[in-house]
């Protein structure tokens, strides 16, 4: 520092050209990290799409075994039974996903993506039940069986 410089001002410059040296270190960390959390969001946002995906074909699935004709034998309640306990553990890991998602508060950062996952989420759910209902209520049921088979003659 120069001697003929008043030290307030020495010592301003000083600090002043450590924190700008700091700062810019701060900010190529900055912009690390806010990369790292771009990339982490976008990879979330694939995952959970892929996610989806597998829902809508497990769901389409559902409703093409509710609409076959078919005897309710052992053999076929049996499958179907192995086939909905297989979908309800889906389901499960679904929904412990949803709760993660609602208790990070990640929505606020991709609300579609949560909101396509939760409403996705509930349509499985429904098909899960619907193909339950059918195979193991309905095409049990003679006065339905009966109703049905009247309307097919249509």
């Amino acid at each position: 520092m120069n001697q003929t410089l008043n030290p307030t001002i020495g010592g301003a410059f000083d600090e002043i050209g450590e924190s700008s040296l700091k700062a810019r270190d701060l900010n190529n960390r900055h912009q690390e990290a806010l990369n790292h959390y771009l990339d982490t969001i976008t990879d979330f946002i694939n995952v959970i799409d892929q996610k989806v995906q597998l829902m809508k074909i497990v769901s389409s699935q559902l409703e093409k075994l509710t609409w076959i004709e078919t005897n309710s034998t052992e053999e076929t309640l049996q499958k179907v039974s192995s086939i909905l306990h297989i979908c309800l553990g889906m389901l499960s890991g679904f929904k412990s996903d949803l709760k993660a998602m609602e208790e990070s508060k990640i929505e606020a950062d991709c609300p579609k993506t949560v909101s396509a996952f939760r409403e996705e989420i509930e349509l499985l759910e429904e098909n899960i039940l619907d193909t339950e209902m059918i195979f193991f209520e309905l095409r049990t049921d003679t006065e339905f069986n009966d109703l049905d088979k009247q309307i097919a003659k249509f």
